[in-house]
């Protein structure tokens, strides 16, 4: 029982407790699930990260839903017997992330979690921060200096992400820059002391969300990790990418869930008469939330030497019956695109809470997200 972790609180969790009560669990017990018990400690189903990126899609409300209702309650378990061969063989089999170790009862004994019994390399994954964009809408902030330098919590923003991405083992890191791009090239120089080795890929011009990634030296290859050079989060880039490669998918894009309420009262008719009438309704969407994992048959698409946007990249997918899926994202998430945006970053964003962002990986609260601009 030596590489199994040893239950907690965190790891358990009430059949008719609330999903977003489970969702505060993961995020402390950094698992990536909840075990559902009974009153005895036996096991009666698990509910998993993924399991609550799928209701998330499904624009289903946290607050209301179940954990009965949405648990998986058949998991795979394993009992204190087995070995850490055999535990690492069954995860890889059934491509499962934590094994639930049980007694003859089905009673909980522990909880067996891949990040520890794998020895999976954690360094050398590849991304590309995009930087290259001017940043008009932060102006006058960014006329002597480009966004992506611009502080916050007391760190330029472009360290914050790539700092972040050698935490998720993202450390051989391409850079596009156009506008003052030799500002952002003598700052971060070849990356060492943030830990990474970074290249650059210069734009002549600014070649909008995508086309710099028509840049890539011949040695990229496989899917690619690409973020937005303004975003701020605590997603696991290493979680996203694996399920990603696990869904076979050409695309995936980070979504995030916003609302949106209309402070009046709606109303509907036909011609002068009123069929019906809803007081301040919401409306929930997926916006895009600026971070992707890119395949190498839709980098195919990207045009060289034009201004082409991940928004392109993404309708050109669809015409040529490419595979693109959503990503939903949970965890903090801040896009700095305008100035309010930048206000509420240097706010929220505490030196603390700045070292959190850019540090390894951790679960984090939701932040508060302002759409895409």
């Amino acid at each position: 029982m030596s590489d199994i972790r040893q239950l907690e609180e965190t790891h358990l969790i009430e059949a008719d407790l609330s999903v977003r009560q489970a969702i505060r669990k993961i995020d402390r017990n950094r698992s990536g699930a909840v075990c559902v018990v009974d009153p005895r400690c036996r096991l009666l189903g698990i509910l998993t990260d993924g399991d609550i990126r799928r209701l998330v899609l499904r624009g289903l409300d946290l607050e209301s839903e179940t954990v009965e209702g949405h648990m998986q309650r058949r998991p795979i378990t394993a009992t204190a017997d087995f070995s850490r061969t055999q535990l690492c063989h069954l995860m890889r089999a059934r491509s499962i992330s934590q094994i639930p170790i049980v007694g003859p009862q089905n009673e909980m004994l522990g909880i067996a979690l891949a990040k520890d019994l794998m020895d999976v390399p954690q360094q050398g994954r590849r991304a590309v921060v995009m930087a290259g964009g001017r940043g008009v809408r932060l102006r006058p902030l960014t006329e002597e200096r480009p966004k992506p330098l611009l502080p916050v919590g007391g760190r330029p923003i472009i360290e914050l992400i790539i700092e972040r991405l050698v935490g998720c083992g993202f450390d051989d890191i391409l850079v596009t820059t156009a506008y003052r791009s030799q500002m952002i090239e003598d700052h971060l120089q070849d990356g060492g002391h943030l830990g990474a080795a970074i290249r650059y890929l210069r734009e002549a011009e600014p070649l909008g969300t995508a086309g710099g990634l028509a840049l890539l030296p011949e040695d990229v290859t496989g899917d690619l990790l690409v973020v937005n050079g303004d975003i701020l989060t605590t997603l696991d880039y290493a979680g996203m990418l694996e399920s990603h490669a696990a869904s076979g998918a050409d695309l995936t894009v980070a979504v995030r869930e916003v609302v949106h309420r209309v402070d009046y009262g709606v109303i509907q008719s036909r011609e002068e008469w009123i069929t019906r009438i809803e007081e301040k309704p919401r409306t929930t969407m997926l916006v895009n939330a600026g971070i992707y994992i890119v395949g190498e048959r839709m980098r195919r698409l990207i045009p060289r030497g034009r201004r082409f946007h991940m928004t392109d990249l993404v309708k050109y997918g669809l015409g040529e019956k490419r595979r693109i899926r959503s990503y939903p994202l949970r965890e903090y998430w801040m896009d700095i695109g305008r100035m309010d945006d930048y206000r509420r970053a240097n706010e929220e964003l505490t030196a603390r809470t700045a070292r959190k962002i850019a540090g390894p990986v951790t679960i984090g609260e939701p932040a508060r997200p302002g759409p895409r601009g």
